[in-house]
């Protein structure tokens, strides 16, 4: 499955310059000069699998979770100080736009409970909010929990 990530506040990614990404089916590099952010996006796929998998899952799965209890993004062990996974250029929330540019295999099994999703982490308390487009489904997470040693739930 294809699909087209944006990236911004996160790290070295203010919105000014966000990440944009296109993931699609064969082979996909990341190339750049140095401190261009390469790292930083791989860190993103690694600290952000919670909601990567909380996406994989079945639709139905995925929209029963949206309509019942605040669902956490989980532990990210990798993350020492939690001010560190927002971009420090300003003082926003991160803002994480998934789409999905086909339709293959995974869409047409209906894995995927809509074309995106948008997820915002803000910055104040650490809350996430995950809606998908033109939908007044949304999903509120109680915490996102940074620091721990411990595995993501």
């Amino acid at each position: 499955m294809d699909f087209e990530l944006t990236l911004k506040n996160y790290r070295c990614f203010p919105d000014s310059k966000p990440a944009q990404v296109r993931i699609v089916s064969g082979f996909t590099a990341l190339l750049g000069v140095n401190n261009s952010g390469k790292s930083s996006l791989l860190k993103f796929f690694y600290e952000f699998r919670p909601l990567f998998e909380l996406l994989s899952g079945d639709a139905t799965a995925f929209q029963m979770a949206l309509q019942r209890n605040p669902r956490s993004l989980g532990t990210m062990p990798s993350v020492a100080d939690t001010s560190e996974v927002f971009c420090n250029q300003n003082s926003r929330d991160i803002e994480v736009g998934i789409r999905v540019l086909d339709s293959g295999p995974m869409r047409q099994s209906n894995s995927l409970p809509a074309t995106g999703i948008n997820v915002t982490v803000r910055r104040s308390d650490k809350l996430w909010v995950a809606e998908i487009p033109k939908s007044r489904v949304s999903l509120r997470s109680q915490h996102l929990q940074l620091g721990s040693a411990e595995p993501y739930a």
